[in-house]
């Protein structure tokens, strides 16, 4: 079972700004050598794929910022899936489509929601929320 961690919020709020800072974060706190990541960068948006080692543990993590309405964030979410991500961080709106794709998957995964921090000093915010997206993956 996997842990699906998806940051909500509308349109143009530092989402996918965030989700990059938690990888660069990741790969900078865990040394990810250029194997260990398989990108695939559409335009702004992308979705990646880590491998880390905790405890001596691997750990595949999955991340996408495809998280509008029409996008390939179902997609997305399978294909980490087959792939064997233990946990993965994704974006997506408020309400609406979606939403209901990631819930989707809680019928065999955990599903979690963040809500997007907001506020006037955005360069603190995505800091202070990828740091707390790390938390929250307990990784």
């Amino acid at each position: 079972m996997s842990d699906i961690i998806a940051i909500q919020g509308r349109a143009k709020c530092g989402k996918t700004t965030t989700l990059k800072l938690l990888i660069e974060k990741i790969i900078k706190k865990y040394a990810v050598p250029e194997e260990k990541q398989a990108w695939k960068i559409k335009r702004t948006d992308f979705m990646v794929t880590l491998e880390i080692e905790i405890s001596g543990k691997a750990l595949r993590i999955g991340i996408t910022t495809y998280g509008d309405p029409n996008s390939k964030l179902q997609e997305h979410i399978q294909t980490f899936l087959s792939e064997k991500c233990e946990l993965i961080y994704c974006a997506c709106r408020t309400s609406g489509m979606t939403v209901d794709w990631v819930n989707s998957f809680a019928i065999s995964h955990t599903v979690r929601f963040v809500q997007k921090l907001i506020g006037t000093n955005y360069d603190v915010l995505n800091q202070k929320q990828a740091d707390e997206l790390l938390v929250l993956g307990k990784i």
